[in-house]
């Protein structure tokens, strides 16, 4: 058992080399999101103030009401950028943040590796221990560092908490309790859907392992106002105030619900298909089912009130569920923060002592989607590879860009290239609609715009810099992108 475990802890040090690898690379291209969360965060590093120039708030009516500047970092829970941004005052720079990120993601994979290893005993076969490796390799491609998003950060809190759950008895509840608390309180300043459904879930296993259920309802009723509290000192310390940002949310969620790009196509792209959630969909569906039957098994020996106060709170939960995460299909990042503990989940089912039917089922359902996430893994160093040979990296395309911009001249650039810029004050993210005008400098991206796309522009323009690649990669032949996954670009000034 215990070489078992050194199997498991080199392979998250072998995941870690490479986040730390591609983090320093800025690898893969920073995604959409990043650019709301990571800009504040750098700019608070330089110390340049808790803002976000980058971020198109234009979209979000009366938004600018919540605070006095209208790129202030006020509409969502700040504490991923107020946390990343204070750490990399150390060396400023994106890298850093980056860095950050992947320390998180190596944390959660050594403790996720350490729960994996706890469920190895003489009794578990070679293919389950196939699949615990397996799917410490398919879960790394949850928590890649240049995502950029607040999950970086809540995903760790959230396994934490689950793994103090499960060591409530072996600890002083004192420390537990305040644990707890200030564990859900930084998860509620961080990710407000992470806090939301986990805190759900939390009553409900204090409900369903009740010996005392009054006594369990005072407890965690003193629990949440502490937790109240954390979060309201927390957000009272954020450089844009407590009331400044709690208008901010209120404003910024209001819209962000009203979102309408949700089909069965998008769906099942973000769902199954998605490099960030590949199969996620796979895992949902086995927890449900296993949950589903467990707790019908356990509440035939609950109380009444304990029934009614599960009924009430899976009513709360299924609510949530639409309303907070199938709301718009690429908001799939509210349910897989949870990753870890689900995993969790099934491994326990598929260890225990339950009918051979279920545990081969799950052990058939997770091998399969995290094999196919093995080989997704590999792709990504490819990726990596041709991204480096290239000579279209981080490091060569801010040198490149930064030739060609004017001290103080305003610059549009499309959605991965931020990062390229010392001065984001001076940038503009657009999409394909723009009131560009003459002498206007744009930096357009080759990946993920095609270059028939860019063709659509240089007719306006006149060509700067034309800095893009032929080179794709490829396996055995086989290409593994349709476009380019490097920082190579054209810049162009309209005629």
């Amino acid at each position: 058992m215990v070489k078992f475990r050194y199997v498991l802890i080199a392979c998250v040090l072998a995941i870690s080399c490479l986040f730390i690898l591609y983090a320093l690379n800025l690898f893969p291209l920073p995604g959409t999101d990043s650019r709301v969360f990571i800009p504040p965060a750098y700019l608070l590093s330089k110390g340049m103030g808790f803002n976000n120039p980058l971020y198109d708030i234009s979209k979000i009516p009366n938004l600018h009401e919540a605070g006095a500047n209208p790129f202030q970092f006020n509409y969502y829970a700040p504490f991923f950028s107020l946390f990343t941004g204070t750490i990399s005052k150390i060396h400023p720079g994106y890298s850093t943040i980056f860095i950050i990120c992947a320390l998180f993601s190596v944390v959660n994979l050594l403790l996720y590796a350490g729960t994996l290893s706890k469920l190895v005993n003489e009794k578990t076969s070679i293919i389950q221990k196939v699949i615990f490796v397996l799917s410490i390799v398919y879960v790394s491609n949850f928590v890649l560092p240049t995502v950029g998003r607040p999950e970086a950060i809540s995903t760790l809190l959230i396994y934490t908490l689950y793994i103090l759950y499960q060591k409530r008895h072996d600890i002083s509840q004192v420390v537990y309790n305040i644990s707890i608390c200030v564990l859900f309180g930084l998860l509620l300043t961080t990710q407000i859907m992470g806090f939301f459904f986990g805190f759900l879930f939390f009553i409900i296993y204090e409900v369903l392992n009740s010996n005392n259920i009054y006594k369990t309802i005072w407890i965690n009723t003193a629990r949440f106002v502490g937790v109240m509290a954390i979060f309201v000192i927390a957000m009272s310390l954020s450089p844009n105030g407590f009331m400044n940002t709690i208008n901010g949310i209120r404003v910024h969620g209001t819209w962000a619900l009203t979102r309408t790009d949700r089909s069965f196509a998008q769906f099942f792209y973000f769902w199954m298909l998605a490099p960030l959630s590949f199969g996620f969909l796979v895992i949902s569906l086995l927890c449900a089912i296993v949950y589903t039957r467990s707790l019908i098994a356990r509440a035939k020996n609950t109380t009444k009130l304990q029934v009614t106060l599960l009924i009430c709170l899976h009513l709360i939960v299924l609510y949530g569920i639409p309303k907070f995460i199938l709301y718009a299909s690429p908001t799939v990042y509210n349910a897989s923060q949870f990753i870890f503990p689900m995993m969790v989940y099934l491994a326990i089912a598929m260890s225990s002592e339950v009918d051979k039917v279920t545990k081969n089922s799950i052990g058939i359902f997770t091998g399969v989607t995290y094999l196919c996430g093995l080989f997704l893994f590999f792709r990504w160093i490819f990726l990596f590879v041709e991204y480096k040979q290239s000579g279209k990296d981080y490091e060569h395309a801010k040198a490149v860009v930064n030739q060609y911009i004017h001290n103080g001249e305003h610059v549009y650039t499309t959605l991965a290239l931020w990062p390229l810029y010392e001065d984001i004050n001076h940038v503009t993210v657009y999409y394909d609609v723009f009131p560009l005008k003459k002498g206007d400098l744009i930096v357009l991206q080759q990946a993920n715009y095609q270059d028939a796309r860019i063709e659509k522009y240089l007719k306006m323009c006149t060509v700067v810099c034309d800095w893009r690649t032929n080179r794709r990669a490829t396996f055995l032949g086989l290409p593994l992108s349709n476009s380019p996954n490097s920082f190579s670009f054209v810049i162009c000034r309209v005629n």
